[in-house]
């Protein structure tokens, strides 16, 4: 009888584990995404400022600064890069 009391005590320990560990990774999920959201808007904001300031031109990069850009982009998914509508690192100078 106490075994089976001993088990019910694990299986509800794991239950309330498993239960725990889905609500703090839709927790950081959630938080992520509304990151994600606010970076996108501020890249967008910074981009269409940059724009206005420089006559409607579009960024340019030097070839230093190019080269650091697609170093740091071999890391990010190319999905990211797309959503943020990134800086495009082919285009010449």
């Amino acid at each position: 009888m106490q075994r089976d009391a001993h088990k019910g005590s694990i299986h509800e320990e794991r239950t309330m584990f498993s239960w725990l560990k889905t609500g703090l990774t839709k927790w950081v999920q959630r938080y992520q995404e509304k990151r994600f959201e606010r970076l996108l808007q501020e890249n967008r904001r910074l981009k269409a400022q940059w724009q206005e300031l420089n006559g409607g031109q579009p960024i340019r990069l030097s070839l230093d600064e190019r080269s650091q850009l697609a170093a740091k982009r071999q890391e990010l998914d190319p999905q990211v890069l797309q959503a943020l509508d990134a800086i495009d690192l082919e285009e010449s100078e």
